[in-house]
C-alpha cells in the first residue's frame, strides 16, 4: 500500500476495486486470490467473495475520471469476448485491452512489497498522462472453459540480473496475463524461460506488443480448469535463459 496515489502523487483517498464491480456481478460467486508478496515468500492462497479486492492506493480524481473513461472504454470490448462465440479484434481495441490489463496489474501491484515492485513511478505517471504502456511490458488474453469462479494470481522473478513480475486474472471464460520485465541491461534482456507442457502459441493471444493486424477470438485451444490456469500463471519460470523462443 502508499499514502499517495501510484499515478499522480496526490494523497490516495479513494477506495479502489481492482476489478470493475460491472464485471464482478457476471460472475457471483467466491473467487481465488493468489500472490506472492516478495521474492522469498511463498504465494498465499484465499477465497474472496467475487474476486472484491479493494486497495487505497489511488486518489479519487484518478479513480472517477480517467481510470474510469479506461473502464467504460474497455468495457463493451471484454463483454463482446465474453459473450460472442468467435469476434475480431482490432488494433485499437487491442491497444484498449492492453491499457485496462495494465492499469490493473498497477493497481494489484500494491498488494506487493515495495521493492519488488515493478512498474516505475515515472512509468505510471507517463501511463496515465499519455496512456503510453511501459517498455517491456507484454499482454495476452486467453479462453477459460471449466472455470470454477474468478481468479488473480501474481508472481514475483528475479535473480541477479532481470527481474519481473507476472499478472493473471481471469473471470468466466476470459483470462488476461500481463508480464512486466525490469532488464539489468537498458539496452535489452535475456531470453526467458517457458515451462514446457503446454502449447501456449495455440492458447494465448497476444494484444501487446503493438499490433500490426487484427486478432481472431477465440484462440484454436482454451485453459482447460485450475490445474491449466496454475500452469498459465507459471509458465514464466526464470529469467536469463539463452536457449528460450519466447523474447522481449
Amino acid at each position: 500500500m502508499t499514502s499517495n496515489c501510484i499515478f499522480c502523487n496526490a494523497l490516495a483517498n479513494s477506495d479502489e476495486h481492482a476489478f470493475p464491480q460491472w464485471l464482478m456481478k457476471r460472475f457471483i460467486g467466491q473467487g481465488l486470490v493468489e500472490h506472492q508478496r516478495n521474492l522469498h515468500a511463498v504465494p498465499r492462497t484465499k477465497r474472496d467473495d467475487r474476486l472484491r479486492i479493494k486497495l487505497k492506493s489511488v486518489c479519487k480524481k484518478c479513480n472517477s475520471e480517467w481510470m474510469n473513461r479506461l473502464q467504460e472504454r474497455s468495457r463493451p470490448i471484454i463483454e463482446s469476448l465474453l459473450d460472442c462465440p468467435s469476434c475480431t479484434v482490432d488494433i485499437y481495441q487491442c491497444k484498449t485491452l492492453a491499457l485496462w490489463a495494465v492499469m490493473s496489474a498497477m493497481v494489484l501491484e500494491t498488494t506487493n512489497e515495495p521493492e519488488v515492485w515493478r512498474f516505475t513511478d515515472t512509468e505510471r505517471c507517463l501511463f496515465y498522462t499519455r496512456e503510453e504502456i511501459p517498455p517491456f511490458t507484454l499482454v495476452w488474453i486467453a479462453t477459460w472453459s471449466d472455470s470454477p469462479g474468478p481468479s488473480y494470481a501474481s508472481r514475483v522473478l528475479g535473480d541477479k540480473s532481470d527481474r519481473a513480475t507476472v499478472t493473471t486474472f481471469g473471470f468466466g471464460t476470459l483470462i488476461f496475463q500481463v508480464l512486466k520485465v525490469v532488464p539489468c541491461d537498458a539496452t535489452g534482456i535475456k531470453a526467458m524461460d517457458l515451462r514446457p507442457g503446454l502449447p501456449w502459441g495455440q492458447i494465448m493471444l497476444q494484444v501487446w506488443k503493438p499490433q500490426a493486424v487484427p486478432v481472431c477470438w477465440p484462440p484454436p485451444m482454451p485453459i482447460r480448469g485450475e490445474a491449466e490456469l496454475e500452469a498459465l500463471e507459471l509458465r514464466f519460470s526464470r529469467l536469463g535463459a539463452e536457449d528460450s523462443d519466447t523474447k522481449l
